[in-house]
């Protein structure tokens, strides 16, 4: 009987380090992709399509951007590409120092656009403290 027990025991050790290092690349794999997610478009993309068919159809031709009384404030062209009137909406949204929305969130502004025209939009912030901005398009009633 104790012969058995001998050979048991070098089963069990052997067992239990294969379970060890089977898991210890698992927890890895876990961390490592997390660190790989993209942050969100409207941290890295100053014009954002919240609609992917706009993308193609609806082009964002032109941003200028000045002051009006120490205020940041942009105007841009957009322009229907595609083959019918599009119901889009556009909203500016400006950004401080630190990356955070200034105000409770800017109102989306209708933007019915036949093919081929173009139309103008307009955003001014309400503080001086903002420093960029950015433009979200998406289609009308998408909210």
């Amino acid at each position: 009987m104790p012969a058995c027990r001998k050979r048991f025991r070098p089963n069990v050790t052997l067992l239990l380090l294969l379970g060890v290092s089977a898991a210890v690349p698992g927890c890895g794999s876990t961390y490592r992709a997390s660190t790989l997610a993209r942050p969100p478009l409207e941290e890295t993309e100053k014009i954002v399509y919240k609609d992917a068919s706009l993308k193609s159809n609806l082009a964002v031709m032109e941003i200028m951007q000045d002051q009006v009384n120490g205020l940041l404030r942009v105007r841009g062209k957009v322009k229907n590409m595609g083959h019918g009137l599009i119901n889009a909406e556009v909203k500016v949204k400006f950004i401080d120092k630190d990356g955070m929305e200034i105000g409770t969130g800017a109102a989306w502004f209708p933007v019915p656009i036949e093919r081929g025209e173009i139309k103008t939009f307009e955003g001014l912030a309400s503080s001086k403290d903002a420093v960029d901005l950015r433009i979200l398009v998406q289609l009308a009633g998408n909210r």
